[in-house]
């Protein structure tokens, strides 16, 4: 498949005041992460809070730029782009935010909210813009008539097609949803997956899929990258990561899925507390908790191999 986005050897370390004294720390959001994503694809980023899933978000999107590393569009390098230069391919890569409210100007109208863009990139104006507006919002079920509310006026779930409504306006190759569904009632979740898959189907839509629980990442990923602490601890396809998982951080994860562990394995409880970013553990960052872990994990840092088609960090992976 071709290739629509790639992230090479990316981090982020954000200062902090370690004490009172003025003393600087650095929080390890994001330590050498690299994948790809092809046209059309849809791949799951999951992990607990805290791993980086968002920070790396922002920076594909261009929110946030990278200490080092590099952020490849279409074969072309995004992260250096100024910011006239950044407007080209802003469109094309576009976000669902997490809280379908907080992501919504109060003060602007559901359409001038999803013609914001098109009037920014001067894609239509005037009464073409108000019909474009109206087709989207019936694009992601609304009447085309709540144009004219506030988000106030909205439930939690048409707010977030309202969103949905707005990345898709400017006609993106790659969508970011930075948990699109974790703020909405089971009942919702299911139709904005769906609403999502369907609008996938219909433009050609590739997509980050940003997520905790991995029964969602399950539904609609067609490859699952497993973040721990700012690293990659595995990525594979999902029916390999789901089937057989190579890293004991992944397999941990899944033990604990009701519909996963359903022929009664043992499901696995990690000792401790994930460690603090700011100072990170030595060796492997999975070494503190993982029931395999032995001497050389605390020291050697393993590197991301290739086996199978997967990717995967660690000095004794589950097929061995």
């Amino acid at each position: 498949m071709e290739k629509l986005l790639k992230v090479e050897n990316v981090v982020k370390h954000f200062p902090v005041k370690k004490s009172f004294r003025g003393d600087k720390a650095f929080v390890h959001a994001l330590d050498g992460v690299s994948f790809e994503i092809a046209r059309g694809e849809t791949v799951g980023l999951v992990g607990e809070s805290g791993c980086g899933k968002s920070t790396l978000a922002r920076i594909i999107s261009g929110l946030l730029g990278p200490d080092s590393g590099n952020v490849y569009f279409e074969g072309e390098d995004i992260t250096g782009f100024r910011k006239k230069s950044s407007k080209v391919f802003r469109k094309e890569i576009q976000m669902i935010f997490q809280d379908p409210y907080a992501s919504l100007n109060p003060r602007m109208k559901a359409g001038d909210i999803i013609g914001e863009g098109l009037a920014i990139h001067k894609m239509y104006i005037g009464k073409e813009k108000q019909n474009r507006v109206k087709e989207l919002l019936e694009i992601v079920g609304l009447n085309p008539e709540f144009s004219n509310r506030y988000p106030h006026q909205f439930s939690g779930g048409q707010r977030q097609r309202v969103g949905i409504a707005r990345a898709l306006s400017l006609q993106p190759k790659l969508i970011i949803a930075d948990e699109p569904i974790s703020a909405l009632d089971v009942s919702i979740q299911a139709q904005i997956l769906n609403l999502l898959t369907g609008l996938q189907e219909e433009f050609s839509l590739a997509y980050l899929f940003i997520a905790h629980d991995l029964r969602v990442v399950k539904h609609i990923s067609d490859r699952v990258i497993v973040m721990y602490l700012g690293e990659i601890m595995e990525a594979a396809s999902c029916e390999d990561i789901y089937s057989h998982p190579f890293h004991p951080y992944t397999e941990a994860l899944l033990s604990a899925i009701p519909f996963v562990n359903a022929e009664g394995k043992k499901k696995i409880i990690l000792k401790g507390d994930v460690p603090s970013s700011i100072e990170p553990p030595s060796g492997c960052r999975f070494h503190t908790r993982c029931p395999y872990a032995k001497d050389i994990c605390r020291r050697v840092k393993p590197p991301l191999t290739s086996k199978d088609g997967r990717l995967f960090s660690c000095h004794f992976p589950l097929f061995s």
